[in-house]
């Protein structure tokens, strides 16, 4: 793979989770990813970061399956994923 994507998605598990939120997060900034997602199975939430005009991983949303929410990317229209879906058997 050449170059870096629009959008990657990291699944924590409890081995990698400080890695993904500081130092992967820290990786993708220095590269320029434009949209980062973290998903915690454990307390069924999405963190949606998306990179600011200053270089920098913002969080914009928390989404988790206890409310009607839906995922939608501002990168991707075709994206609109149903967070009680995502997580039901997870519980």
């Amino acid at each position: 793979m050449e170059g870096i994507p629009d959008l990657v998605v990291e699944i924590l598990s409890p081995s990698t989770s400080h890695n993904d939120k500081i130092r992967k997060k820290r990786q993708y900034e220095r590269f320029g990813l434009k949209e980062y997602w973290i998903v915690d199975p454990v307390h069924l939430t999405l963190g949606q970061f998306i990179l600011d005009a200053g270089g920098k991983l913002q969080l914009v949303e928390t989404y988790d399956a206890h409310a009607p929410s839906k995922v939608a990317s501002p990168l991707f229209s075709c994206i609109d994923i149903d967070m009680k879906r995502v997580f039901a058997n997870l519980r």
